[in-house]
């Protein structure tokens, strides 16, 4: 298996583990740190967009054709403002997934992660997939942008719950700030971010957070 692959399992676990901390189904109900989301909305989100959402993908054939999104393309049409539309929609569904209970989503995230051990060592190299209707991507790409929803939602969890946000596998967080490093080129250009990372006197302010 793949240096990416093995990244993602890492971080689904982790993701996976957090979950299942009695902490988290204690707290359910509660408005956890992310605007609009309780503890449990967080948790269902975490589990559906970053875990579960991956084995449906797995399904269909290879789409045709050779262009394939890359994984910070997958980004650059969500909108900043919370209020849009379709923040508002992944609130909305997120609630709903977290009325199956905190035992529930932490023995679905479990289930997944085992599924998933077994089947993405099973994918060839250049794996692709058909992602956001009509797009296809690399199953590594995807995964990348997975990894963003995973480690970034954990530290939503945790936050929410006053727990240590878990360990983050190192070569995850190595795709994910590149992935978000790219994204914020996409939007400000290049200089823009090079100078939000070195020179904070002639930074222009709003590269960071791309999110």
């Amino acid at each position: 298996m793949n240096q990416t692959r093995s990244a993602y399992l890492e971080s689904a676990r982790a993701a996976a583990g957090l979950v299942g901390r009695p902490e988290i189904s204690a707290r359910w109900e509660e408005p956890g740190a992310s605007v609009g989301m309780t503890v449990g909305g967080i948790a269902s989100h975490l589990v559906s967009s970053g875990i579960e959402i991956v084995i449906p993908s797995l399904d269909g054939a290879s789409p045709p054709g050779t262009r394939v999104l890359e994984a910070s393309r997958y980004f650059s049409g969500q909108s900043l403002d919370l209020e849009h539309q379709g923040h508002r929609e992944v609130r909305t569904r997120a609630e709903v997934g977290a009325q199956r209970g905190g035992v529930a989503t932490a023995a679905a995230a479990a289930a997944a992660v085992s599924e998933l051990s077994v089947r993405l060592a099973e994918q060839p190299e250049g794996r692709r997939i058909q992602v956001l209707g009509s797009f296809a991507m690399t199953l590594d790409g995807f995964l990348v942008t997975r990894m963003v929803e995973l480690l970034a939602h954990m530290d939503d969890l945790a936050a929410s719950v006053e727990l240590v946000t878990p360990e983050l596998p190192g070569d995850a967080v190595g795709a994910v700030v590149a992935c978000l490093s790219d994204v914020a080129r996409r939007r400000h250009g290049d200089l823009a971010v090079l100078r939000a990372l070195t020179r904070r006197e002639r930074s222009a302010g709003g590269v960071f957070p791309v999110f």
